[in-house]
């Protein structure tokens, strides 16, 4: 079965977004929705302002291949990983 997680990161988001969520395939598939809520409307509308006007820059992705996930994971438990890394399974 497919087992995923939605992450709601903010009301307001979730608010922009009027994406509706049938309960019957989140039961089926054993999908968990989990919210955080971070933030106000105005500090929303400020962030939105900062990547309309490109002040904002992408979070840093890298890649790494198979062999060197457990190299990762010891950079993620040291706090030394910035950005995502994504591992690549070919």
């Amino acid at each position: 079965p497919l087992c995923a997680r939605v992450v709601a990161i903010s009301w307001w988001v979730c608010m922009a977004v009027k994406s509706p969520v049938s309960l019957v395939p989140v039961a089926q598939r054993a999908i968990s929705i989990q919210g955080s809520y971070t933030g106000s409307l105005a500090e929303l509308r400020e962030v939105v302002a900062l990547a309309k006007s490109g002040k904002l820059q992408p979070l840093p992705t890298d890649l790494c291949t198979a062999d060197e996930i457990s190299g990762v994971l010891d950079r993620l438990k040291a706090g030394t990983v910035v950005g995502r890394i994504v591992a690549r399974m070919d």
